[in-house]
């Protein structure tokens, strides 16, 4: 999708903080990487549910933050994935990066879900993706993710797109409706901010798009 919309950023928090993890076990430094390295890598049976969507990236807040600075500064729009996955991570999300001005929601059968992480996991060998995991992971979405969707949906900002296809379909629809999105939110403000109750922005000049599935 960024490719086909000049501007736009991809930030998938998942992966930055994976690599931060990666990164710190090897150097050997700084101790509150060292703790989440530990709890990302630990023994521990896949139902431990911080190994799936850990909790713990609301104390690295500032170091997310830090990130979306950076590509925001640069950026008509920050398409974020991975992020925020419960209520915790929502007020947080809001309270130190401003909030979302629209969601996207994939909504696809369990088992075509299931089926994407096994091909992931086939392709890329991600621990989150191991079928027993998945499974956890699904349970998770329903249980924790989905009052986020509720509140985006509450909010009118959220947009729900069939996932069960092609994924060229699903992607030509996701670029249209962050185009027309965009388009109109820029028409409309003439360049100026929009400051709800949750968002006090970073960078006024952009627009901040999350994506679940």
């Amino acid at each position: 999708m960024c490719e086909r919309l000049a501007g736009l950023k991809h930030f998938n928090v998942t992966d930055f903080l994976r690599q931060r993890v990666l990164y710190h076990i090897e150097a050997d430094s700084d101790k509150d990487w060292d703790v989440v390295a530990r709890r990302v890598h630990s023994s521990d049976p896949p139902n431990n549910r911080d190994r799936i969507v850990p909790e713990y990236w609301d104390t690295q807040v500032d170091i997310i933050r830090q990130e979306f600075e950076g590509i925001a500064s640069k950026s008509r729009a920050v398409v974020i994935e991975g992020f925020p996955n419960d209520e915790n991570q929502l007020n947080t999300f809001n309270q130190h990066i401003g909030g979302a001005d629209l969601a996207i929601l994939l909504d696809c059968e369990e088992s075509t879900l299931q089926k994407r992480l096994l091909s992931r996991y086939t392709r890329l060998g991600r621990m989150e993706d191991e079928d027993m995991v998945s499974l956890q992971r699904i349970l998770f979405f329903k249980h924790c993710t989905l009052p986020v969707v509720r509140h985006y949906d509450e909010r009118s900002i959220l947009v729900t797109i069939p996932g069960d296809r092609e994924r060229d379909l699903v992607l030509n629809d996701v670029v249209t409706v962050v185009e027309y999105f965009l388009s109109k939110q820029e028409n409309q403000s003439n360049n100026s901010a929009v400051v709800t109750p949750e968002r006090s922005p970073i960078n006024s000049m952009t627009s901040v798009v999350a994506v679940s599935s």
